[in-house]
């Protein structure tokens, strides 16, 4: 039993040197970069959770929802500039006319220039168009809205799953911790009693396996919660 948890040991070893190397290829670091854990791994991972807060962070911050957030307002720009460009407009100028002088009378006003104020009204015909462009652009606006709510769900349900996984593994580690606690105080009495008589070796030995799997069932569980914290963290932190 023993030579097969070294052997399973030897295997993380080696899982842990593929781990880092791809830590590091992510960084940009030297593949000889050590990685240094900044939580305790002896216990379970901690996470300060609050789901209405993360939503919030989602809506206001995540690149995703920035960007609809950017093509709604090009589509409302797009509505405002269709809807000037189909409003009637209206102008005023001045037409100036060089008059030359005439030789063969002399008329009031002879030679002077003429200035001559205009209007002009400019009334759009195409409707049935405007109108379907801007009913094109709601139609717009409204699927990135949509968008924008399914893409928030999408990641506050894998929130809850990842939450689900870390209070999973909270539980284990409790149940673990008190089965370790209970059966090293069952070694305490059968070593006792083995060393009083000298009987009981086999039972021994299978209580000393049973610490060593919820020894293991126990690394598990930590594990799992940093896994599952790191996901959390990896969805809310952009």
């Amino acid at each position: 039993k023993l030579q097969e948890f070294e052997q399973e040991l030897r295997m993380i070893e080696n899982e842990k040197i593929s781990q880092s190397t791809k830590i590091n290829d992510v960084a940009n670091l030297d593949y000889h970069t050590v990685i240094e854990a900044t939580d305790d791994l002896n216990s379970i991972a901690s996470l300060e959770y609050d789901l209405e807060l993360f939503r919030q962070k989602i809506n206001d911050n995540h690149p995703l929802i920035n960007r609809l957030n950017e093509q709604i307002e090009a589509s409302k720009q797009t509505q405002m500039s269709n809807a000037n460009m189909n409003r009637p407009s209206f102008g005023l100028g001045v037409d100036y006319s060089v008059v030359q002088a005439r030789t063969d009378a002399n008329p009031n006003g002879n030679g002077r220039d003429i200035f001559i104020p205009k209007i002009k009204m400019s009334i759009p015909i195409y409707r049935k168009s405007y109108r379907a462009k801007n009913e094109q652009e709601q139609f717009l606006q409204t699927s990135f809205e949509y968008q924008k709510e399914g893409l928030t769900n999408k990641m506050i349900a894998l929130l809850q799953q990842e939450k689900m996984k870390y209070d999973n593994a909270v539980l284990e580690y409790q149940l673990y911790e008190k089965q370790i606690q209970t059966t090293e105080k069952v070694y305490e009495i059968l070593l006792t009693q083995y060393s009083a008589s000298g009987s009981g070796f086999d039972e021994l030995l299978q209580i000393q396996n049973q610490l060593l799997g919820y020894e293991l069932k126990i690394s598990r569980a930590q594990t799992n919660s940093f896994i599952a914290k790191a996901n959390i963290m990896r969805i809310t932190e952009f």
